[in-house]
């Protein structure tokens, strides 16, 4: 078999996403994405390019790994250019400083495309480490990138879109196929972002995003070809749960539930800070927070568990604990594991979140769920999870003066309707595998 031959039949994947910093469904979508890709390509070669490869080698069954752009091009972890924002508005200081590292994040990825065209025609690079580099080469000797789903290719995370167009724009010089799955897009912020990413979206073979009116509208509005972009899902909806009920248990018991309000049944609730919460904003939430338990014990009487999706989940669940009396309610402690998370929330009763994944692992597992909403950003993101479902009326903006009244309805709605909603669930669920089923064979005839 000459070499021609042996690149035709073992096929390279590089998978790019928001993955690699412990967060539960981020690490989800990973994990699906890479299992499905492993399925369908069998004798592929798929590498994870990540910001932490200790982490995400241990953690996904020792896949093959590599330094993420972020690293690689960035120097995340080494120099704050990667923490780059649209604006600072209330420090001149950061405003400026803000200012200079966009300048120089822009820089830096031209002299990059300049040196993706040396490795094209197979000349060395020039002024670029050997990170910079080893990552171009990794890109040329690619048949496919993969951009796992996630919420990361918004105005809203400003490195990270920028990371991923110019990524896309290597790609396209190299001549790599790339494929967009279950993405979050749009909120552009200003003209730029906008202007960058529809340059480079429009050089993505497909795009699939994870709600139906906001991300597609978005891209409606960049003006792409209506061909190459589509509905699909989170790709964390199909990801895998443990088979193992008493690693549920075990976990539940830890947290201090007893057997009989584990077999009774249980509420999970998720919630965090948003942004650089002050502590009057800290009051504010954790009074919300009680006025909602003190709602839901109007029509159960069923424990409460508290489910941290990352490690910065931890300090307001803590943090409430500590300052409120509340019967009934425990936290679990922080667990890396997604198909534990995806299995005890399968198990509740009802899921209530301000978080994204929350929702997923619910719809996923066919339980009921309410999206408590803080920011536009989740109103983006948790509405098109729901509306993909016609579950879009379950979402309470909790910063409207008559969240407590909508939450009271909602929660009785859903406790007298459960029976509906997993039915109506369940036929949705059919129509997406479907999408995703198709999705996944467009992309196989990219390579």
């Amino acid at each position: 078999m000459n070499i021609k031959e042996k690149k035709k039949y073992r096929k390279k994947i590089l998978l790019l996403g928001g993955y690699g910093y412990g967060n539960v469904g981020d690490e989800a979508q990973l994990s699906a994405s890479y299992d499905e890709l492993s399925r369908r390509f069998p004798n592929s070669m798929i590498k994870v390019l990540t910001p932490n490869q200790s982490y995400t080698y241990t953690e996904h069954d020792k896949c093959l790994v590599a330094d993420a752009p972020r690293v690689a091009f960035y120097d995340e972890g080494n120099s704050p250019l990667y923490g780059i924002r649209n604006r600072y508005e209330n420090s001149p200081i950061k405003f400026l400083g803000n200012e200079v590292y966009k300048r120089v994040f822009i820089l830096r990825s031209y002299w990059i495309m300049i040196n993706t065209h040396f490795v094209k025609i197979n000349l060395p690079t020039f002024l670029l480490n050997s990170k910079r580099s080893a990552l171009l080469h990794e890109l040329k000797t690619a048949d496919l990138v993969f951009f796992v789903g996630g919420g990361y290719l918004t105005g809203r995370t400003l490195s990270r879109l920028w990371d991923g167009m110019f990524f896309i724009s290597y790609a396209h010089i190299l001549n790599v196929p790339v494929a967009l799955s279950g993405q979050t897009i749009g909120s552009w912020g200003n003209n730029f972002n906008r202007h960058i990413a529809k340059k480079n979206l429009s050089k993505a073979s497909i795009i699939t995003c994870r709600d139906a009116d906001d991300s597609i509208d978005a891209l409606n509005d960049l003006g792409l070809d209506k061909e190459k972009y589509f509905t699909t899902c989170d790709d964390a909806l199909f990801c895998k749960k443990t088979g193992n009920e008493e690693e549920i248990v075990n976990v539940l018991f830890e947290s201090k539930l007893s057997k009989e309000e584990i077999d009774k049944g249980y509420i999970t609730l998720n919630f965090h800070y948003w942004g650089l919460f002050t502590k009057d904003e800290k009051s504010i939430l954790f009074n919300k927070i009680s006025n909602l338990i003190d709602g839901i014990r109007k029509y159960s009487d069923k424990p409460i568990v508290l489910i941290p999706m990352s490690p910065s989940d931890d300090p307001p669940m803590d943090d409430f604990l500590q300052q409120f009396n509340v019967e009934k309610v425990y936290k679990l402690k922080y667990d890396f594991d997604f198909q534990i998370i995806r299995g005890i929330i399968g198990k509740s009763e009802v899921c209530l979140t301000m978080k994204h994944h929350p929702i997923i692992f619910a719809i996923g597992e066919k339980v009921p769920v309410i999206s408590l909403t803080q920011s536009e950003y989740y109103k983006h993101k948790n509405g098109g999870a729901l509306g993909l479902f016609g579950l879009e009326k379950y979402s309470v903006m909790l910063e409207k003066d008559s969240y407590l009244d909508e939450f009271d309805e909602k929660f009785k709605e859903v406790n007298e309707n459960k029976v509906e909603i997993i039915h109506k669930i369940s036929c949705r669920l059919d129509d997406i595998k479907e999408k995703q089923n198709y999705f996944f064979d467009k992309v196989k005839s990219l390579i």
